[in-house]
């Protein structure tokens, strides 16, 4: 278990961001961070910090909003990666705000970055965004106020709904629900129950907040939580401001997730059970064309707006690819490779 700092709260109320006191209950929806030690191989050297931006809140990884478990969020592959590879790292777990919108996260962690790359020290900050905060990857390039952030910065998008999620929008769930289970059991008492047996943990484990609302199509979204959902952040996800801002930084890259014929097995055998959901979802309500939260096509979405990216990487895994050692070594050697990259134009 890691702990938990509070850095940031989006007060829904007034529009911005305060700070959180220790015994504060909202430090378990703050965006907030977890540092991990130095892996030191060579004294002399320079830093390469690795920014884990997770996508998702503390209460995903935690019981009590003050302790993270490694196992749970996938940093303990992350930190044994590293921990065989010859330079110097500093690992961070970064965890988002439940309610602010995706834009003003996106703003807070490029100024994370910025002060990170200010430092001497420092070599390059690798930031690997997952799901919504690889949308958030795109999106904050063009923050970065210093060169020093420019020069130093490699993005990544990892599974990204770049045209949003279906499983993020409540409408669009739930028409899938019933769609499935009526012409499993039929439209009767017995099939309205299980109905209303799964929206109910479906609601228990939606934050109805920015924080999942902000990637649901418009469709998606109920009318009473319009006053918490921020349609702009998609829309303009591939504006000319945030391309060029990915062409500002020395490296960029996507990279899809998708379930495969072997990812069950590979899964399981790693340990990963908490990941059977994401196998019935794909084939519920992806029909087996997604990672079991993201459709393919959406993640691929940035191919036709950055030509030059050329196809996306694609690794055989589910959403959470850092929970399986196999999938976690793939995506963390591109991370490894690409430390060194020069800058290369995009448009």
């Amino acid at each position: 278990m890691s702990d938990v700092k509070q850095f940031r709260k989006w007060n829904l109320r007034t529009g911005e961001w305060i700070k959180v006191g220790a015994g504060d209950e909202r430090k378990m929806r703050a965006l907030s961070y977890v540092e991990y030690p130095e892996i030191i191989h060579n004294k002399s050297a320079a830093i390469d910090y690795i920014l884990i931006a997770d996508g998702c809140r503390v209460d995903n990884h935690s019981k009590d909003g003050t302790t993270v478990s490694d196992r749970k969020a996938g940093i303990k592959n992350a930190l044994r990666y590293f921990e065989n590879k010859p330079g110097n790292y500093r690992i961070m777990l970064l965890l988002v705000d439940n309610d602010a919108p995706l834009v003003e996260q996106s703003r807070a962690l490029a100024s994370t970055v910025d002060f990170i790359a200010c430092h001497d020290f420092v070599r390059t900050v690798n930031f690997i965004g997952f799901s919504k905060c690889g949308a958030i990857a795109l999106d904050m390039a063009k923050y970065l106020t210093t060169m020093d952030a420019r020069f130093k910065t490699r993005l990544y998008s990892v599974s990204a709904p770049y045209t949003g999620a279906l499983i993020a929008g409540p409408l669009l769930f739930e028409k899938e629900i019933v769609s499935y289970v009526k012409a499993k059991m039929g439209d009767t008492p017995m099939s309205e129950k299980v109905i209303k047996s799964v929206m109910e943990y479906y609601y228990n484990h939606h934050s109805r907040s920015h924080m999942e609302l902000d990637i649901s199509p418009r469709e998606g979204v109920p009318k009473g939580f319009i006053p918490v959902y921020d349609s702009s952040f998609l829309q303009n996800i591939f504006s000319d401001e945030n391309l060029k801002g990915v062409d500002s930084v020395a490296h960029y890259q996507n990279i899809c997730t998708k379930i495969e014929e072997e990812t069950f097995a590979t899964t399981m055998k790693a340990g990963a059970f908490d990941q059977i959901r994401m196998f019935v979802f794909n084939d519920i309500l992806y029909k087996g064309e997604s990672d079991g939260l993201v459709h393919i096509d959406s993640q691929r979405a940035i191919e036709k707006h950055l030509p030059k990216l050329g196809e996306s990487l694609l690794i055989p895994s589910t959403h959470h690819v850092l929970k399986t050692p196999v999938y976690a070594n793939q995506l963390l050697d591109v991370v490894d490779e690409n430390m060194g990259a020069k800058r290369l134009a995009l448009h």
